[in-house]
């Protein structure tokens, strides 16, 4: 694959606008609409896709690639540059000049399953990707002998493997599917202990069965709900945030909703203030709100392999546990750069000011060491300057990293240069009380912070400032003594927030006058 740029190679660091690109790529894969589904994959990408029925058949250089996609993505909305930055984003392996194609090439066919994968709604595609099967092969009279074998597979007491390739070419050559649609359903049919071959029951049900299992349909329609709320439906909210406000709309008047009865509490840190039941007209309400795309029928079969069959309704707590259960996962790729985003965003809003994560860390005061919930996660970090840009599902997989007010700032004030922790660490051997260096007073600490003799009047101001902070910091540990780790944490906090190190440096050396003191304190 060819060398990026210069700027493309900053535009690759830049966590902003990969955020950006990406709601933007996804955007012209898949769409809304208005039928039943609520949901289509871009006809133009089904075009160029349908074109290729082999993985590894033909490789593509860099601006070979740009064109085929070029249809796809209109060169009003995305650039060649954003086009290039897309494929050396995507994880692709290239050829390498002897049996995986030309040198620095790539092959189409992996380019659109990776596609496939950024597309919000997976479940809703392995949904469309069976139906698309089954009506070919229910329009035929005839008996393959690929399915005769799966036939066979399934129904043998011992476990039996399907070969991948012989599934996808007879997707390919007899349901009529592109290379990346087969190998996108064949994913979800991997046998999970292996993961090898295809699980021969499960590819039955999906595509022999008279009638699809209940065992098969239900992680399906689950699935669809949960990756719903990837995506604003009514509203700006998303993920966990967005089934609250559906739950709270949708439950009727006569269910404790808030603060409800304990014996009916979902026992969720998010939804804990939710109880009752819903119906199956509540339920479908729910579904509408996030915009799942059910149809009555489909809602319906899901309330009822939900609810329990002696309940008169379904309980919230079922309804919560479906969701977690199925929940959408991210990847270390997604997180790092979601971390990155929120850390520029809060730097940006702050416009200078060295307080801006002792602030987060303090509108988070009320729950202390423990988890955070959702929407208060969420409420600190917008009021912290995070723009609707990073999705309230964005914050929530964060959370998932970070589920305590310590454990946030930890992820998005660390690691410092290793310049910066060797300043706070001489200062914390300065302010020791022993030779040791186990623990520094905080008496100490306020006492000989001085901000008197700092002679620039902004640094005087930003010293001053940290001071007070400081203090706060102090008497909510209320703590005689600080290790080593309670008093780097209050300034990895303020260095997060100083973009120099020259400043940073002054701040901390200038408050405590460490350029006058040429011996540890005994």
């Amino acid at each position: 694959m060819l060398d990026l740029d210069s700027t493309s190679e900053k535009l690759l660091r830049d966590p902003e606008f990969l955020l950006r690109l990406h709601a933007k790529i996804v955007k012209y894969l898949a769409t809304g609409t208005s039928d039943v589904d609520k949901w289509r994959i871009s006809a133009l990408f089904e075009s160029v896709d349908s074109r290729y029925k082999e993985p590894g058949r033909e490789h593509l250089d860099m601006h070979s690639m740009q064109t085929l996609l070029r249809p796809i993505f209109p060169v009003f909305a995305v650039s060649d540059m954003e086009l290039r930055i897309l494929l050396h984003m995507l994880p692709l392996a290239e050829g390498d000049g002897v049996d995986g194609g030309p040198k620095s090439t790539i092959d189409p066919v992996e380019v659109f399953f990776e596609l496939r994968q950024l597309i919000p709604r997976a479940a809703w595609q392995v949904q469309f990707l069976v139906r698309k099967a089954r009506s070919v092969i229910f329009s035929s009279k005839d008996v393959s002998r690929f399915e005769q074998q799966v036939r066979e597979a399934a129904h043998t007491q011992s476990i039996q493997l399907v070969n991948p390739e012989l599934a996808r070419k007879f997707l390919t050559d007899s349901c009529g599917f592109s290379a990346s649609e087969a190998l996108f359903l064949l994913r979800y049919c991997v046998e999970p202990d292996t993961g090898e071959g295809l699980d021969a029951p499960l590819l039955h049900g999906f595509l022999f069965s008279v009638q699809i299992p209940s065992t098969i349909e239900y992680p399906i329609l689950a699935a669809q709900v949960a990756e719903a709320t990837k995506e604003p439906a009514k509203g700006s909210a998303t993920g966990s945030i967005a089934l609250i406000q559906a739950l709270r709309n949708a439950l009727p008047k006569r269910s404790a909703v808030e603060c409800g009865d304990g014996s009916m509490s979902t026992g969720d840190l998010d939804f804990a203030h939710l109880s009752g039941g819903l119906i199956s007209q509540e339920f479908y309400e729910v579904c509408q709100s996030i915009g799942v795309g059910f149809s009555r029928e489909q809602s319906d079969r899901l309330y009822h392999y939900l609810k329990d069959v002696h309940a008169p309704s379904l309980s919230v707590r079922q309804v919560v546990r479906m969701f977690r259960q199925y929940f959408p996962a991210v990847n270390s790729s997604m997180l790092y750069i979601i971390k990155g985003a929120v850390t520029q965003y809060i730097l940006r809003a702050a416009n200078g000011n060295v307080l801006c994560f002792t602030q987060l860390y303090a509108r988070l005061q009320e729950w202390g060491v423990q988890p955070v919930p959702i929407e208060a996660y969420v409420r600190a970090l917008r009021e912290s300057g995070v723009p609707e840009t990073v999705t309230d599902l964005n914050l929530e997989w964060l959370r998932l990293k970070a589920p305590t007010r310590v454990d946030l700032i930890f992820v998005l004030c660390v690691p410092l240069p290793p310049s910066r922790e060797a300043i706070i660490r001489k200062l914390f051997e300065r302010l020791s009380t022993h030779r040791g260096g186990l623990s520094v007073l905080a008496s100490d600490m306020t006492s000989r912070f001085q901000t008197s003799k700092i002679e620039s009047s902004t640094l005087r101001r930003a010293a001053e400032n940290c001071k007070k902070a400081l203090e706060e910091y102090l008497d909510e540990l209320d703590e005689a003594s600080l290790s080593y780790e309670l008093f780097a944490y209050f300034w990895y906090m303020i260095s997060a927030a100083v973009d120099d190190d020259p400043t940073y440096t002054m701040l901390i050396w200038h408050s405590f006058s460490l350029a006058d003191r040429t011996s540890k304190r005994v």
